[in-house]
């Protein structure tokens, strides 16, 4: 009977130590929780991760930036979202993405920009914005953000700073929203519609609709 209670008290034991390790009820991938739904950087950097209200994570973003809600982003509002994210990464307020914000945004809110790996066969983004083949059996070297945002970047942030100084100004993050805005604007309308954006499939572009 002592053996019996001791087994008893062992298995009670065992049972809170995985509760307490595993992950919450109702968090992510717990029972009835949101499932993560990969991860999305926008134009300018910001990471959107997996929803809990049936959007893809790119989605959301350009719901989110599209504030009249008609389908279409306009140059002012590519900018004001720009503008917007800016803010949140200028941790101090003092008008400039500075070596410490950049640091907390790589290492915190999107530690995936200094990662890497390789991908098969897929094709690259050039810098016109339009797609381009890779050749039969090719591989090339995927770093940081790459894989997840519209532009091929690896890291959006620091590629704003034009002057190479370590710091990114609003004048330089708008004027990196511009040059972005057209990349992605592919019919020149002064609009960018979901329908012109590529289509992202781990790691590679496409043209949505085209096959």
């Amino acid at each position: 009977m002592r053996m019996l209670g001791i087994a008893g008290l062992l298995l009670v034991l065992a049972s809170g130590a995985q509760a307490q390790d595993g992950p919450p009820p109702g968090g992510p991938g717990g029972p009835g929780g949101p499932r993560p739904r990969g991860l999305f950087a926008s134009p300018m950097g910001e990471p959107f991760r997996g929803t809990t209200e049936g959007k893809a994570p790119q989605d959301a973003w350009f719901d989110g930036a599209d504030a009249n809600h008609d389908g279409a982003l306009t140059l002012d509002e590519f900018r004001d979202d720009a503008i917007r994210w800016f803010k949140v990464l200028d941790r101090k307020g003092d008008g400039e993405i500075d070596p410490a914000d950049v640091e907390y945004y790589e290492t915190v809110l999107a530690p995936e920009a200094r990662g890497g790996g390789f991908e098969t066969g897929g094709p690259t983004m050039g810098s016109d914005g339009q797609a381009r083949a890779a050749e039969i059996g090719s591989t090339r070297v995927v770093s940081g953000l790459a894989r997840f945002n519209y532009l091929g970047s690896p890291e959006p942030v620091t590629a704003a700073d034009s002057s190479l100084n370590g710091g990114v100004t609003p004048v330089e993050f708008l004027g990196a929203a511009k040059r972005r805005f057209d990349l992605l604007d592919t019919n020149h309308d002064g609009k960018i519609t979901k329908e012109e954006l590529p289509e992202l499939r781990a790691g590679a572009s496409r043209r949505r609709g085209r096959r």
